[in-house]
């Protein structure tokens, strides 16, 4: 059989156990050799193969190597010769490339005037999904207090609005409501910024944030009022986004779907939130909630591994394509997208 080489690589490691194709750890496969002279195998593009420790010959339009492991990238098939054993690969999809490359934004740098205080400048996130931890802080109101009535209530709808406040973030938001807790009926569940996600009524108790009073299937009534800061010390697309972690959280802790998704302007006659409705972002959000949802019920964690990236996925130099490892079922898929 004539092989055509268009790479050679030697990889010295510490020893080699003869076997085919094994799992090695839940994040990765191994491709050794084998007693055969000549084995057929299945792999799967994109995802992380260890190296073994003797030669590979091997064709570098299907398979790219790395420190320490190979990635095939493209379908259709293959052959690599691993020591003194020839293997032919049937490289197939993964189902996940598609996918990811739906979910990415453009490298757009956008500029928002925000309620005609400041001037953002930023990026979106290089991906749909947010990679970090939901943590949720309590600091809840007295109870029977103007603020939190302690009425209990069905959850129906998740309502998003904007603080309009630029100078202040969701501490700030937080004291302001301790300290008018007994003046005033004017309350919320959540506020959102840069850093903190605060939680000051419970979930199924009513909250005065959507000028409806008590109206039967009303904002107040049977809706989870999230405020998201505007602080022009904070990261406008980033708060959004950590928003939208928070709604998807909230949709699948109490089995709603996307189209509880509200804003205040869906309850009264209010222009809010401002920025989302004026720029139109309303959709983006909601597609962010959605991508939210698809990571949190399918168990598949991600990594962005590339320098052009934050551990968030947040961009700190914007470019056409970035490298992330994907895990799924226990295996490990690096994507250049």
């Amino acid at each position: 059989m004539k092989i055509v080489i268009l790479c050679v690589l030697l990889v010295f490691l510490t020893s080699c156990k003869k076997e085919e194709i094994k799992e090695n750890n839940p994040t990765s496969t191994v491709i050794t050799a084998s007693n055969k002279n000549e084995l057929n195998k299945i792999v799967t593009k994109n995802q992380k193969y260890e190296l073994p420790d003797i030669k590979i010959v091997y064709d570098a339009s299907y398979i790219k190597i790395y420190s320490n492991y190979l990635v095939p990238i493209k379908e259709g098939n293959t052959i690599i010769s691993v020591g003194n054993d020839i293997i032919n690969l049937n490289i197939i999809e993964s189902n996940l490339e598609d996918y990811l490359k739906s979910i990415k934004n453009d490298n757009l740098l956008y500029t928002l005037n925000i309620y005609d205080k400041y001037v953002y400048k930023g990026y979106k996130s290089a991906f749909m999904y947010l990679n970090e931890d939901l943590i949720i802080q309590n600091d809840h109101l007295s109870k029977n207090t103007k603020a939190r009535p302690c009425i209990k209530r069905e959850i129906k709808y998740i309502v998003i609005h904007e603080t309009g406040n630029t100078d202040a973030g969701a501490l700030n938001h937080a004291k302001y409501l301790k300290n008018n807790e007994n003046k005033q009926a004017t309350s919320w569940h959540y506020t959102v910024d840069n850093h903190y996600v605060i939680n000051h009524i419970p979930d199924n108790e009513v909250a005065y944030h959507a000028g409806d009073g008590l109206k039967d299937d009303g904002g107040n009534k049977n809706g989870i009022g999230i405020e998201m800061c505007v602080n022009k010390d904070d990261d406008f697309f980033y708060n959004m986004h950590r928003t939208a972690k928070l709604t998807a959280h909230l949709i699948d802790k109490y089995n709603l779907d996307l189209s509880c998704v509200k804003t205040h302007s869906d309850f009264a006659k209010k222009n809010c939130p401002l920025t989302i409705n004026n720029y139109k972002l309303m959709n983006y959000f909601k597609d962010l909630v959605n991508v939210e949802l698809f990571f949190l019920k399918n168990d598949i964690k991600i990594n962005y591994i590339d320098k052009n990236l934050h551990e968030n996925g947040n961009v700190i130099n914007p470019k056409e394509i970035y490298q992330i490892e994907i895990t799924k079922n226990l295996k490990t898929y690096l994507f250049e997208i």
